[in-house]
Order: C-alpha cells, then structure tokens, then sequence
C-alpha cells in the first residue's frame, strides 16, 4: 500500500509565495521502495529560492531510489537545471539512483541542447522509472 506525504514550503518556510510539492512513496516490489518528489509549477530562481531550504530538510532513505516527476513543471531555467544537478549529488552522496521521469518535450529538448541527458536518467513515465529504478543496475 502507497504512503503519501504532502508537506508545503508554508509549513517549513515564512514564504508566502513559494509552491508546494509532493512527495510519494510508490510500491516498486516485496522489498524496495521508490522515493518520488512530484515538482510542480516553473523550475526557475523564485522556485529554487524557496525549495532549496525544503530539499536540505527532507531526510534521505538510502539506498531508497529517487525519481523526480516533472510532470507538472511547466518551464526550466538554468538554475532549475543546476537545482536537478544538486539533487543528483546529493542522492549520489547518499548513496541512491537518482532519475527524471515526465520531462515535458521542452524539458527533454532543454536536456538534450545541455547534455543532461547523458548525466540523468531519464524516464518518459512514472511507470518506467520505478520499474528501471528498482533493477540493480549502474
């Protein structure tokens, strides 16, 4: 059965302003788990300003798979991708894959144009990265 955590900037940070996101925690077999954080809105610099405290706090569940869901996430900058690039390092310091799923065609053109598709795990579903994710492998 599912968990489901819903927690907002609001109840961690003073900003007014800032988005909420999601974080899931999906099946993916008898013994492993896929973490998943569902962004939504503009990943840009007003975004990464006020989730970057959030993401710092969220505790890591080694060697739990992270997959990030950017389903929702209409627009990426350069500081959305260098806020994917730091949450790749940290997942990789705590010893955890680390995978984009649902990048918008933009997104997956903006990956491209930058290489990222070479550094990330891409997915083009939810489905497809807890499945990938959960295969030892790399």
């Amino acid at each position: 059965m599912s968990r489901h955590a819903n927690i907002t900037t609001n109840e961690m940070l003073s900003a007014s302003t800032a988005t909420p996101f999601n974080v899931k925690f999906l099946p993916a077999g008898a013994a492993c788990h896929v973490e998943v954080l569902a962004l939504q809105g503009r990943l840009d610099a007003a975004y990464v300003h006020h989730q970057k405290a959030m993401f710092d706090v969220l505790p890591g569940r080694a060697p739990t798979p992270l997959v990030v869901d950017l389903q929702d996430i209409s627009f990426i900058d350069s500081t959305g991708l260098g806020f994917l690039v730091m949450l790749g390092k940290s997942a990789a310091a705590q010893g955890r894959r680390f995978a984009l799923c649902n990048p918008s065609k933009q997104s997956q053109m903006l990956f491209e144009l930058t290489r990222l598709h070479q550094v990330f795990d891409l997915f083009p579903t939810l489905a497809l990265a807890s499945a990938g994710m959960t295969v030892e492998s790399k």
